[in-house]
């Protein structure tokens, strides 16, 4: 149980920074036309958890191989991208000739769900962490859906505020980082921690 509420905390985490202060409140990010209908966020996630297990099972053997050597830190970085990306190709290549309707319909989706924040930060989360294979694994698949559930609930929460009534200095972005961390302090609130006085 404190693992599902670390790992939630995480996602939230994740999608505050990247996603919401970054992506939408500027609205420069192409995914988000991608996902402006409910159903592609829902073909996104399960995307973005296939890509999180398969390059956390792949990044687990290069963690595995870089333990004992010296300046791990700086070459183990871009030896995970690089297999992040070996990954994405073989996938893409896969969807594209063995099934053209999936291709067609979630080609575009498969870019944004291979290279995020979630993908890479559960990488090097479970890296950090020094996980058994069985553990990375679980940690790579939760990762993915922690991550879907947490677009959903902004997803449905700005759906629900564009149909409020919300005084005009409120409206837009100012509202969305209120209700986030609401949110966020729910999460918080559901871990378990204890007040600080």
């Amino acid at each position: 149980m404190r693992f599902l509420a670390e790992f939630t905390t995480l996602a939230m985490t994740a999608i505050f920074l990247e996603n919401v202060v970054f992506s939408r409140a500027l609205g420069t990010s192409r995914m988000l036309n991608n996902l402006k209908v409910g159903k592609n966020l829902i073909g996104f996630g399960v995307l973005l958890s296939i890509m999180t297990t398969l390059s956390s099972i792949a990044t687990y053997f290069i963690n595995a191989f870089f333990k004992e050597k010296e300046l791990k830190f700086y070459y183990r970085p871009f030896f995970f991208v690089l297999v992040i990306t070996i990954i994405y190709v073989c996938v893409y290549l896969a969807m594209k000739k063995f099934s053209p309707v999936l291709y067609k319909k979630y080609g575009e989706l498969l870019t944004f769900s291979t290279f995020n924040c979630a993908l890479l930060g559960s990488v090097f989360l479970s890296a950090d962490q020094n996980f058994n294979l069985t553990k990375t694994l679980g940690f790579g698949f939760g990762s993915g859906i922690g991550f879907t559930i947490a677009t959903l609930m902004v997803y449905e929460g700005k759906r629900r505020l564009v149909l409020s009534d919300i005084p005009k200095s409120f409206r837009g972005f100012p509202i969305t980082l209120m209700y986030l961390g609401m949110v966020a302090l729910a999460m918080y609130g559901l871990v378990g921690h204890q007040l600080p006085f």
